[in-house]
């Protein structure tokens, strides 16, 4: 889309055309989507279903325990780390502090942004967001 949209040959990067136009790529985007969906959850703008599946994590009285991180379930399959459940708090907790302790939606989606794509383009620092081993 971003070759068509600057009306070049197909030769051309699409890295660097993405890039250009501002734009996450596919991994990103996700991330991106269910971060924000996360984040409305977490502040019931959303349906309740979702505010009901996410949990804090307690920690002890550590210098960490004022980033708010959500408790991540164990799972023993690959098809449950797909759920809703597991994946946002790993999204979340993955998230700098700063990003996390967002006070409006906007300022959220504006932070999540900057720091997907500077992860996404930046080859010397990656959002840590593993995926689960398959076994």
């Amino acid at each position: 889309m971003a070759r068509i949209l600057h009306h070049v040959s197909f030769q051309t990067s699409a890295t660097a055309l993405r890039q250009q136009l501002h734009w996450l790529p596919n991994r990103q985007r996700i991330t991106y989507k269910l971060a924000t969906l996360t984040f409305k959850a977490k502040y019931c703008l959303t349906q309740l279903y979702f505010h009901k599946q996410l949990r804090d994590q307690v920690a002890r009285a550590l210098r960490s325990t004022t980033a708010p991180l959500f408790y991540r379930p164990f799972l023993s399959t690959v098809f449950a780390s797909r759920a809703f459940y597991y994946s946002a708090p790993q999204v979340w907790n993955c998230l700098r502090t700063s990003t996390r302790s967002a006070n409006t939606v906007s300022s959220f989606m504006r932070c999540l942004k900057s720091e997907l794509f500077a992860a996404a383009y930046d080859t010397t620092r990656r959002l840590a967001i593993t995926r689960p081993q398959r076994f």
